[in-house]
């Protein structure tokens, strides 16, 4: 969040919205909560690793 200049709220507001799309899951493993990438996430990104 540091490096994105990004506060706690608005970071969670925005990973919120992204999961709604469908661009990021939530996994939960041995206790501890993990945020993914979906396929359709990764091909949402892919025009900006060109940038």
């Amino acid at each position: 969040m540091f490096y994105a200049c990004l506060s706690h709220s608005q970071a969670t507001a925005y990973l919120s919205q992204m999961m709604e799309y469908g661009l990021v899951v939530n996994d939960i493993q041995q206790g501890k909560r993990y945020n993914h990438t979906t396929p359709k996430g990764v091909e949402y990104l892919a025009p900006f690793d060109r940038i």
